[in-house]
């Protein structure tokens, strides 16, 4: 029963302290071995999607964790050029699986955050096949 108890107290505790950082807002960056898994997890998807190979439950449990780690990062004041290539992959996959809406948003990012990386200019492509127009929020290019 003191075993349950003490579990229980380091449960709640282990908890508030998540808790009270988060409403903090501290916002941090990926450890490097957070970092090292999502880049396993973002290229093994980038090549199914490339190869058109259908995603097994795995791989939708991989993107998701992928997007949920990337998007806990996103407010951090991450300037590493390898989030360019992450959020740029993670929204190429999100096009293909036909997430759009979660694809311009990553573009998106990529195009405010990193725009001295090659994924900017990518990125900006990306929007305009999707109709969006980059300079904007989320409108859609007028044809003509």
């Amino acid at each position: 029963m003191k075993k349950s108890g003490l579990i229980f107290a380091v449960l709640i505790i282990f908890q508030l302290y998540f808790l009270c950082d988060f409403a903090e807002g501290k916002a941090k960056a990926l450890s490097a071995e957070e970092l090292a898994k999502v880049e396993e997890n973002v290229d093994s998807l980038v090549k199914k999607v490339y190869a058109s190979s259908l995603f097994a439950p795995e791989d939708a449990e991989k993107l998701v964790d992928t997007r949920t780690k990337l998007d806990e990062a996103m407010s951090a004041n991450i300037k590493d050029p390898v989030y360019a290539r992450l959020f740029f992959d993670v929204g190429y996959i999100c096009k293909e699986r036909e997430y759009v809406d979660e694809s311009i948003r990553y573009f998106k990012l990529v195009n405010e955050k990193f725009p001295d990386t090659p994924y900017a200019a990518r990125a900006v492509n990306e929007l305009n096949k999707l109709g969006v127009n980059p300079l904007n929020d989320g409108e859609e290019n007028e044809e003509e």
